[in-house]
């Protein structure tokens, strides 16, 4: 029985069935802890991992020092093998077969004391450096998962904080905003100067209307003038040209007495006549100058007729496209007073109100720019009225009355024009104030709402880096995870190999005992 053990030492031993589960091992697993509650910091995460390789490669140097005992001891059965051959070899006696069972004992008891005392030490430092492995890497993992339970919780509450702070500032800017906004509702706002501004364009109605009935009378009085005048002028160059006819008669009868004197006496008539004749078309061109254009001093004068209804429809126009501006700015007024949400439509509004307001401060100032060249045409008109008077005062004594009443008349429609363009340079005056209070209070809305609109810019960026940096930790995490699932699945691995060796090894001598023992 000893001969065929020893004779089958060399062959291959069957080891039995291992487990196909790697619960004997008794290694840990890694908490699949879910990644949205994992650590944010992801500077310190598994701090022991390095003390953690460091042990698996002191119990894989462990394992190999225990598999170069487990050569060695098979070396040594090997030996024993042979030299239990070499002693089977020899011829059997009685002293042979006395040694020969003494020697079996001796053989057996050794063997079964040095595989005791190696599956003793083999299996037990195993399973303590097994179970501290498995202990110091459930330790490690739980400190780890705390950690990141831990600052996770930290962040949270910063970020908590932070966010319930921001919240806080802009809920305050925005009631300072409305607080500004509800301010702007005061008399001085523009809402509140709507009232002095449609009363100045009534006064400007009434102003116009009255300036449209006293060009009214003005053109019926120079009419009447007019017709008077050259009723007068007839009736004068009637009675000169009698005269010159009766002067004719004398001097056809004294022609003969006077030839040199009635030549000289012709010759100064004529001259007369003339300059007489020059006056009477300087005096019809002047008083004619309200009814066809002329040129006074480089500039031409427009019919006054014509002039004064183009400036009446000019002026009516204009009247209505400022209470269409009026109305519109009004409504605008109102509207941002009552809902001062869209500053892009806002500032879109009263960039077309300054424009309009621009368009109609031009016309005023073009119809003022026409104003005042009626007022030096008038003036003209005065300064040559005031000079045929004088000229024409010795021998026209009866048309002095009517140029004072035209004097008069045109003095008072100079004061009207004058009162009418003092009247539109105010309301001018007055509508660039409200332009410019309406523009600095809408530049700090403006300015206001830019901040409020980059503070919450500035917030939702932090958010944004707070979440991708949230992300980027998750898949670091997520890798680190899985990096030490890959060397615990390798530290599985090679305990399930050794598993398997010292399985084997303790199969070979479970049959060398249960041979050694039959």
């Amino acid at each position: 029985m000893l001969s065929a053990l020893l004779s089958a030492a060399p062959g291959p031993i069957s080891a039995p069935a291992v487990s196909s589960s790697p619960s004997a091992v008794g290694f840990g697993e890694i908490p699949g802890g879910d990644l949205e509650i994992e650590g944010l910091d992801g500077r310190g995460g598994f701090p022991g991992l390095s003390e953690l390789k460091v042990k698996v490669e002191e119990l894989r140097t462990a394992l190999k020092t225990k598999t170069a005992e487990l050569q060695e001891l098979k070396g040594t059965v090997l030996r024993h093998d042979g030299t239990l051959t070499k002693m089977t070899g020899k011829p059997s006696s009685d002293s042979a077969g006395g040694l020969r069972g003494t020697n079996q004992t001796s053989l057996e008891q050794l063997i079964e004391a040095k595989l005791s005392e190696a599956r003793t030490e083999i299996l037990g430092g195993f399973e303590k450096r097994v179970e501290t492995a498995e202990g110091r890497c459930e330790e490690k993992v739980g400190d780890v998962h705390r950690q990141c339970q831990r600052e996770q919780g930290e962040r949270q509450e910063q970020m908590g904080d932070a966010l319930e702070e921001s919240t806080t500032i802009l809920r305050k800017e925005l009631t300072d905003v409305k607080t500004q906004i509800r301010g702007l509702k005061s008399s001085q706002s523009c809402c509140g100067r709507m009232a002095g501004l449609v009363e100045r364009v009534q006064l400007l109605e009434t102003s116009v209307a009255g300036l449209n009935q006293s060009q009214g009378h003005l053109r019926a009085e120079l009419g009447g003038h007019k017709d008077h005048i050259e009723g007068v002028l007839e009736g004068r160059l009637g009675y000169v040209e009698s005269k010159l006819n009766l002067t004719g008669q004398s001097r056809n009868e004294s022609r003969l007495d006077k030839g040199e004197e009635g030549q000289g006496l012709e010759t100064r008539m004529e001259g007369k006549l003339r300059a007489l004749e020059e006056r009477l078309l300087i005096a019809l061109e002047e008083l004619g100058n309200a009814t066809a254009p002329a040129l006074l001093e480089g500039h031409t004068v427009p019919t006054l007729e014509t002039e004064l209804e183009s400036i009446r429809g000019r002026l009516e126009v204009d009247v209505d496209r400022v209470q269409r501006k009026m109305s519109s700015l009004k409504m605008l007024c109102t509207s941002s007073c009552s809902s001062p949400q869209n500053p892009p439509d806002i500032q879109r509004d009263s960039s077309a109100n300054m424009s309009e307001k621009r368009s109609v401060k031009e016309a005023l100032d073009m119809h003022d720019d026409r104003l005042d060249t009626l007022n030096v045409t008038l003036q003209h008109i005065m300064r040559h009225m005031t000079i045929m008077d004088r000229q024409k005062q010795a021998e026209e004594y009866p048309i002095q009355g009517e140029l004072t009443i035209l004097k008069f008349n045109i003095r008072s429609v100079n004061h009207t024009l004058r009162d009418l363009q003092d009247t539109l340079g105010s309301v001018v005056h007055q509508v660039g104030q409200a332009n410019s209070s309406w523009q600095e209070r809408e530049a700090r809305l403006a300015q206001q709402i830019k901040g409020v609109v980059q503070l919450v810019g500035h917030q939702a960026s932090m958010l944004g880096a707070g979440e991708r940096r949230l992300t980027r930790l998750k898949g670091e995490l997520q890798e680190m995870k899985k990096r030490l699932a890959q060397a615990v699945q390798g530290c599985r691995s090679s305990a399930i190999g050794v598993q398997k060796e010292v399985t084997e090894v303790g199969g070979r001598v479970a049959n060398v005992e249960d041979q050694c023992k039959v």
